[in-house]
């Protein structure tokens, strides 16, 4: 499982998502924390202030992205996962379909899976719905 498939309904329509995920202001609204994000081919990515980091490997606007991403924990040798986004029309809003692969462990791709849930799809949902990050801290 050095690859994880996941597919999310947002509420939203694809043009409102793709900003949402692609904005660097729009993303710190959502997670509450601070990011960058050039989009543009080689752009600078940075994730959950800071805790992942990338660069962009290629984009369609409103559509698809992928991005390089190593999270900060991450043995310094350890080559980064890629991460590609896919966004598709649905009558309720955005069927987002998310590919992480290149883990450098079983461990990490699991840890990830419930991530990618907790992290990103339910409080870019929420924000989206509610105007506003549902983040709860334990």
């Amino acid at each position: 499982m050095k690859k994880i498939d996941l597919e999310w309904l947002i509420y939203a329509e694809p043009k409102v998502v793709y900003e949402a995920l692609t904005v660097a202001k729009i993303i710190e609204k959502w997670t509450g924390e601070d990011a960058v994000f050039e989009l543009k081919k080689g752009g600078h990515v940075e994730l959950f202030g800071g805790w992942v980091v990338g660069d962009v490997i290629d984009f369609k606007k409103n559509e698809s992205i992928s991005f390089t991403w190593k999270p900060s924990e991450w043995d310094k040798k350890a080559k980064p996962s890629i991460v590609k986004y896919r966004l598709e029309k649905d009558n309720a809003g955005t069927k987002l379909i998310v590919e992480h692969e290149n883990f450098p462990s079983e461990i990490e791709a699991k840890k990830h899976k419930d991530g990618w849930v907790n992290h990103v799809f339910d409080p870019l949902n929420d924000y989206l719905i509610l105007g506003a990050p549902q983040k709860v801290d334990l």
